[in-house]
């Protein structure tokens, strides 16, 4: 089992920037897209619905993924379990704007 002193942590910096800022970003796509929903009342076709999916897979889900393990990496257990947490969240949205 590695040790902390062993490991430059600080060769990672801070994963939980890199969480947050994505967890935000996903957020602001899904609620633009929402607005313009409300304000149109037109539902969003096929291209918007694919281009929201793959955008929340790699920008909430693949860049969470990696900003969790990098929490677990620097003995974050709380930050790496959320980060992964809402990775899971946001790939399934995504998935699911893509499919339906």
């Amino acid at each position: 089992m590695s040790s902390p002193e062993g490991f430059a942590a600080v060769f990672y910096s801070e994963p939980g920037v890199l969480g947050l800022l994505a967890n935000v970003i996903s957020a602001f796509l899904v609620a633009l897209q929402n607005f313009a929903q409300v304000n149109s009342n037109i539902l969003a076709n096929g291209t918007e619905n694919i281009l929201a999916g793959v955008h929340l897979i790699l920008i909430g889900g693949m860049t969470q993924l990696f900003a969790g393990l990098m929490a677990f990496r620097k003995y974050d257990h709380l930050g790496g379990t959320a980060f992964i947490a809402f990775s899971a969240l946001w790939s399934s949205f995504g998935a699911t704007r893509i499919i339906l």
